[in-house]
């Protein structure tokens, strides 16, 4: 059984990103939601809080804090969102001319 049959999860989407995202940066919030550690309905929560925080002058929190902070990433998660980032990253410096 996967994760999707286990929690009657949608199935995680193979290609999240449009046509031409390879020259967009690697973005936590993304990965972290293509890695099915949150749903994009909490990312876009984590952004708004985000905005909320830096327009108050409130300090400053990546989205990965904020999301560990509400409880909806664990620490192992945030890790393994940054290592898929740096594969991503690794990986589009070797295909590019």
């Amino acid at each position: 059984m996967n994760f999707e049959e286990e929690t009657n999860a949608p199935p995680r989407q193979k290609n999240f990103l449009p046509d031409g995202a390879e020259n967009f940066p690697v973005r936590f919030g993304m990965v972290a939601v293509h890695l099915g550690f949150i749903s994009a309905e909490e990312l876009k929560m984590a952004l708004i809080e985000q905005v909320e925080d830096d327009l108050a002058e409130r300090r400053h929190r990546t989205i990965g804090i904020i999301l560990y902070d509400r409880g909806l990433m664990t620490m192992a998660e945030l890790h393994h969102t940054v290592s898929e980032m740096e594969r991503r990253l690794k990986e589009r410096e070797r295909d590019s001319p």
